[in-house]
C-alpha cells in the first residue's frame, strides 16, 4: 500500500486601506496642534472674538481626503495683539510637496494698525518663490460678524530644511496641512488542504 499526503497553506490578505495623499512633514513654529480637516471644525483661535468660531465650510478634492489635517492655531498667552496671530513659521522636515491654505484676503482682513504690514507676502512673491494654486473652491465661516472666507490651497515642492515664514493678511494665518498614513484594516484568511492517493 502506497500512501502519498499532499498539505498545501494558503493565505489571503485583504487590506481596505486606500492610497492616501503623501505630503511632506513639517514642523509648525507656533503653539496650536494639527486637527483632522473636516467641515465643521474650527479654523483657528479667534483672539478678536473668542465666543465666535470660523469653521470650515466647503472642503472639496483634493482636501477631502480624510488622511489631512491642518494646523489649528491655538491661544498662545505671548502673544498680546491679536495681529500678531497672522504669522505662521514652519520648518520642513522631509522632502516632498508641502501645501499651504491661505484666505483671498491678501494685504486685507483688517486695519492699518500694527506693524502686520511690514510681515506681508504679496499673491505674486509666494508664486515666485515657487507656490502653485492647487484650489480656489475651500470656503469656511466666518465669525457671526463678517461673510463667509474664501480660502486657496497652494503648492510647493520642499526640501528638508527649509524654513518658512510667511503672513498674507492680518488676523487668519496661512495654515499648513499634512497627510497621515491610516493604519489598514487587515483580514487574513488561512486554509489547510489535503490529498490522500492510496494504491493497493
Amino acid at each position: 500500500m502506497f500512501v502519498m499526503l499532499l498539505i498545501g497553506i494558503f493565505s489571503m490578505v485583504v487590506s481596505n486601506s486606500h492610497a492616501a495623499i503623501t505630503l511632506a512633514e513639517i514642523e509648525v513654529l507656533e503653539t496650536g496642534q494639527f486637527r483632522s480637516l473636516d467641515v465643521g471644525e474650527a479654523v483657528f483661535f479667534n483672539y478678536n472674538n473668542p465666543g465666535n468660531v470660523n469653521r470650515w465650510l466647503d472642503l472639496p478634492a483634493p482636501v477631502d481626503d480624510p488622511s489631512l489635517e491642518f494646523w489649528y492655531n491655538d491661544y498662545d498667552p505671548s502673544i498680546s495683539a491679536s495681529w500678531e496671530a497672522g504669522l505662521i513659521d514652519f520648518r520642513v522636515l522631509t522632502d516632498g510637496p508641502v501645501w499651504l491654505v491661505v484666505t483671498e484676503r491678501w494685504g486685507g482682513g483688517g486695519g492699518h494698525n500694527g506693524i502686520w504690514e511690514n510681515e506681508l507676502t504679496t499673491q505674486a512673491q509666494l508664486v515666485a518663490d515657487g507656490w502653485s494654486e492647487v484650489s480656489n473652491a475651500i470656503t469656511g465661516t466666518a465669525d457671526g460678524i463678517n461673510p463667509n472666507i474664501g480660502y486657496l490651497l497652494y503648492e510647493r515642492q520642499s526640501l528638508a530644511g527649509e524654513l518658512f515664514s510667511i503672513r498674507t493678511e492680518k488676523y487668519i494665518a496661512p495654515i499648513p496641512i499634512v497627510s497621515t498614513v491610516p493604519e489598514p484594516t487587515t483580514l487574513l484568511l488561512f486554509g489547510l488542504g489535503g490529498l490522500m492517493l492510496r494504491r493497493k
